[in-house]
């Protein structure tokens, strides 16, 4: 004869255990909402862009190891493959990375990348990228915004001398092959934190979300800072004078931004020999008192390609042609 009672008490132990399995079920799940890949937007996503960061601590940059452990294999071909090269930071990152670059060119028939990256990289890790994939450009551009440092940043420190970020890096490249699916079909489960996504074709990015920071003028500090000027200028004749092109073929620039350092840029510049164009323009705005919102970045991009596009394509006519 059953006890009255006895089978309730039994299945308590089962309860409490689904109990315990779903309340840890959905902490990972907002965990991985609130501080991973879900926690950013999808629709930076393209056939050729994957996720370069995403600005939560739980996912944070992947572009540095993308590139440095060639887990974007069609990036790094792009890149060797590109006629000109483009180095520096962040803010050369959004100011060529628009349709006046792409169009000047599409009308030249030919190939570029844009290989700068966040976290005002130098060029210590730059410089190592490239060897790793090759480039073999006819010409490169370099932004002097504290290029010629000698210093890495954190991410770039971290692939380059940290064991264990190869495994960290490639966990961030499969989160990003189920967070596309899922928030590009549906985008209210994911989150809105601001993302940069890079494209495989070009190293254009486009971002995604809002950074703090908000729109301000650009401007210049016209002081040249001559400790700047000796330090970066030894460390740049010693890494130009190792790229493999004419020196009229490494054209130094400076992205507009707050309280710019042009002056003292063009001053590095003429210190090692190399030309100097960056247009000065009028009404430029930044996205969040950094980097050039789109508008200015096309703007300041085509007065570039202007000046400095003749002397591109000399450069391209000028470099030797296998034989066939």
């Amino acid at each position: 004869m059953a006890v009255p009672g006895r089978g309730m008490g039994a299945s308590r132990p089962a309860v409490y255990i689904a109990f315990l399995l779903t309340t840890v079920a959905v902490a990972a799940l907002y965990s991985i909402r609130a501080d991973g890949a879900f926690a950013c937007q999808a629709n930076g996503y393209g056939p050729d862009r994957y996720l370069a960061y995403c600005n939560v601590d739980g996912y944070g940059e992947y572009d540095h190891g993308a590139l440095w452990f060639d887990l974007e294999p069609k990036a790094r071909t792009a890149a060797r493959q590109a006629d000109v090269v483009f180095l520096g930071n962040s803010r050369q990152q959004f100011a060529f990375s628009t349709s006046a670059t792409a169009d000047w060119f599409k009308a030249q028939s030919m190939p570029y990348y844009l290989l700068g990256f966040s976290e005002n990289e130098r060029y210590h890790f730059e410089e190592q990228v490239m060897h790793r994939i090759g480039v073999q450009p006819a010409a490169y551009v370099i932004n002097v915004d504290g290029f010629f440092e000698e210093s890495e940043s954190v991410s770039a420190s971290l692939v380059m001398h940290d064991d264990d970020a190869r495994g960290r890096i490639d966990r961030k490249r499969v989160w990003q092959q189920l967070h596309q699916p899922v928030c590009t079909a549906a985008p209210a489960v994911c989150g809105r934190a601001y993302a940069i996504f890079r494209s495989r074709d070009t190293g254009a990015w486009k971002r995604a979300g809002v950074m703090s920071g908000g729109k301000k003028a650009t401007s210049e500090d016209a002081a040249v800072e001559e400790e700047r000027v000796d330090r970066q200028s030894t460390s740049a004749r010693i890494m130009l004078g190792r790229l493999p092109v004419l020196p009229e073929c490494t054209i130094l620039t400076f992205v507009p931004t707050v309280d710019g350092r042009r002056a003292t840029a063009a001053a590095i510049a003429e210190a090692v020999g190399r030309d100097f164009i960056a247009p000065s323009l009028d009404g430029l705005l930044t996205f969040d008192g950094s980097h050039l919102d789109e508008p200015s970045a096309e703007r300041w991009s085509a007065a570039f390609f202007e000046e400095a596009g003749p002397r591109i394509a000399k450069c391209l006519a000028a470099r030797p042609r296998a034989s066939s």
